[in-house]
């Protein structure tokens, strides 16, 4: 080991405190003054003032869809939707170059701030959970830096409603431009199934035909199936009367026609006159009855080709009319909330602006306590250094 190396012991440093004590008294109350004049002289004064924003979620107010295009609802949904902002894109307005303008215009602040130093003297906190925004303004002036806010604020919620116009308008635009187009659209619908409705003859007056007819010709054939009846019945009887062979001459009372006579036929006679007239009848009742079937399958086609027409027809107009309705009640949708302060809705000012009562950057206790424990150390260095050369000099001499 060295034997020049001295070791000092804590008694010889007490020893040293004690002879020096005036001096590390006079230097911790030297640095105690220069941390005073450097907090309350050299130090200008900042207040914090603060400002608790929260973005509400704009939820599409429209009803759910009632109609089967739902392709068109999509579409419009995500065509009012499409400019929404997220919360980065709120966060990124807030301090925009227009919001921060308006506020040193409206504040008469020219002379004190530019865009860039009152960007540089705001700071954000924000939460996306939450969606919470914390704005906070170190000045000079603790009631300044609360009006700033305050107007800053204000002009922030204009600003998100002038932004939240100018997209719906620019939609509105638009669904205005394509309600007008499916209008005509349904205008032209309209009146195609106009003029196949107003037609010779309708659907459904074909369809009345139609049933006409059948209700005809179930008539016809029921009256066919009582005349197939009557002439078994007159042949029956002609069958018995010529096996019975001796009653030929009877006599058969015939009531008389127009003319009002009664006239005496024989009982064959009779009835093979009763079996013409029956057989002929018979035979004009089927030639109804063809023909009212080969007019109910005329009918049948007629109709069918006239429901496919006016189907098709109906089906563009009921297409068009849904179209034209989705894009309608759409625009009402857009031009009632463009009339809306989307700013107020979607911008909450959650607590009144607040300024701390504390000087920002200036921590007086924590000061004066550094500038005491500067002044110990700085004694005891100077302390110790006196005395070592205090010693070397006594050594010098002898």
């Amino acid at each position: 080991m060295n034997d020049n190396v001295e070791i000092i012991t804590l008694s010889e440093v007490v020893r040293v405190v004690r002879k020096r004590k005036k001096l590390i008294g006079a230097l911790i109350i030297g640095f105690l003054i220069i941390g005073m004049l450097q907090s309350f002289v050299f130090t200008d004064t900042k207040y914090e003032s603060e400002i608790l924003l929260e973005i509400n979620n704009i939820e599409s107010t429209s009803e759910e869809s009632v109609s089967d295009n739902d392709e068109i609802y999509n579409m419009l949904e995500k065509m009012s939707h499409s400019s929404d902002m997220d919360f980065e894109t709120y966060l990124k307005e807030l301090t925009s170059e227009r919001v921060l303008e308006e506020t040193i215009k409206d504040l008469s602040l020219e002379d004190t701030y530019t865009v860039d130093s009152l960007k540089k003297d705001l700071s954000i906190e924000a939460d996306s959970k939450l969606k919470n925004i914390s704005l906070k303004l170190v000045s000079d002036d603790s009631k300044q830096g609360d009006k700033i806010l305050d107007v800053l604020a204000e002009n922030y919620v204009n600003h998100i409603t002038k932004i939240a116009q100018e997209s719906s308008l620019h939609t509105l635009d638009i669904v205005k431009k394509q309600m007008e187009i499916e209008k005509g659209k349904y205008e032209t619908a309209l009146s195609e199934y106009e003029d196949v409705t107003s037609g010779v003859k309708s659907s459904y007056e074909l369809e009345l035909e139609k049933d006409a007819t059948y209700h005809q010709l179930t008539e016809y054939k029921l009256n066919l199936n009582n005349l197939n009846i009557k002439k078994e019945g007159i042949l029956g009887a002609i069958e018995k009367n010529e096996n019975m062979g001796t009653n030929n001459g009877s006599m058969i009372v015939r009531p008389g026609g127009r003319d009002g006579y009664i006239y005496i036929d024989t009982t064959k006679r009779a009835l093979k006159a009763d079996l013409a007239e029956t057989n002929a009848k018979i035979k004009s009742t089927k030639s109804s009855i063809e023909e009212l079937q080969d007019t109910v399958k005329t009918l049948q086609i007629e109709y069918q080709d006239v429901e496919f027409i006016e189907s098709s027809a109906r089906k563009k107009v009921e297409l068009t009319k849904t179209s034209y309705d989705a894009f309608a009640h759409k625009y009402q949708e857009l031009d009632m909330a463009n009339s809306m302060n989307i700013g107020e809705i979607s911008v909450n000012i959650v607590s009144d602006t607040q300024s701390s009562d504390d000087v920002v950057g200036r921590s007086v206790l924590n000061k004066l306590t550094i500038s005491i424990i500067l002044g110990i150390m700085a004694g005891l260095v100077l302390s110790l250094f006196l005395e070592y050369l205090e010693v070397m000099k006594i050594k010098r001499h002898k």
